[in-house]
């Protein structure tokens, strides 16, 4: 958002918008332990989700989403 701002601001007609699906909701992951991370807001840090984040790049660089559990 810090980045998209300013351009933003050069626009004579600046919109924002945000998509959503039901495919970002967690009943769909199969990976029972990242569900439960995800769920544990108290326990979840900044640099927990960045953790999640190079686990998920990974998985798909090695074509391995379906058989670690992301969807």
């Amino acid at each position: 958002m810090e980045a998209l701002i300013p351009l933003l601001q050069l626009s004579k007609y600046p919109r924002i918008v945000n998509l959503s699906s039901m495919y970002g909701d967690l009943e769909w992951f199969r990976n029972e332990k990242l569900k439960d991370e995800l769920q544990d807001i108290e326990k979840l840090t900044k640099e927990r989700i960045d953790q999640i984040i190079q686990w998920f790049l990974m998985d798909f660089k090695a074509a391995k989403l379906h058989e670690n559990g992301w969807h």
